[in-house]
């Protein structure tokens, strides 16, 4: 397996306490600098280096508040069982996933 410098991050990942003792650091391979995050997408979680999920609930809030704005509209022209499916398709398989 080969690492690609520009496409690597490095997140250290402890407690929020342990986080504040821990001085900087950084990382280089063949001479590129690994860029240091604090949340990086994996697999479509977001991670945090606290291990909070902060992140990912603030992702999935957006992705509902897109949907529910778009049923929102269409509601109008919906029939109860259409805006059913609506929300277990699109919404709910986000909430679950």
């Amino acid at each position: 397996m080969f690492i690609i410098p520009d496409k690597s991050k490095c997140m250290f990942i402890s407690s929020k306490s342990q986080l504040k003792k821990i001085s900087p650091f950084t990382i280089k391979f063949d001479n590129i600098l690994i860029e240091n995050v604090e949340c990086q997408k994996l697999l479509g979680v977001y991670v945090q280096n606290s291990l909070k999920l902060e992140a990912q609930y603030n992702h999935i809030c957006k992705q509902l508040n897109k949907k529910y704005f778009l049923l929102r509209h269409l509601t109008p022209y919906l029939t109860f069982k259409m805006k059913k499916l609506f929300y277990n398709f699109y919404m709910l398989s986000q909430i679950n996933y």
